[in-house]
């Protein structure tokens, strides 16, 4: 879609001036197969160390977290507001040893 291209192009175009070569300081704008060439010759002596790692990795997260974590990460608790909130905080810092503010109160150090 031509009006999503026109849209993304400087997102891209930011991207691709930390890429060298990718952008052609003299000429206006975006070589996109140019971008893309050049990303890709940066990216192909990484993969091939990092591809192994990942795949490694991808296999003890299989083993070791349910499909939830896998795709989204740690499940993420609802915060509470206002003076439960509050008071919830001040518990957690007690059994922790120490204000809910995180200042220390007297006599701890």
């Amino acid at each position: 879609d031509a009006t999503v291209a026109e849209r993304l192009a400087p997102v891209v175009a930011g991207m691709a001036a930390s890429i060298p070569g990718a952008i052609d300081g003299d000429r206006p704008g975006l070589d996109t197969a140019r971008v893309e060439a050049a990303a890709e010759a940066e990216r192909q002596p990484l993969a091939d160390r990092d591809e192994p790692w990942r795949r490694e990795a991808a296999a003890r997260a299989r083993k070791q977290l349910p499909r939830e974590q896998q795709l989204w990460g740690a499940t993420i608790g609802v915060v509470a507001e206002g003076a439960a909130a509050e008071g919830a905080a001040a518990e957690g810092a007690a059994a922790e040893g120490h204000a809910a503010d995180g200042y220390a109160a007297e006599g701890e150090a």
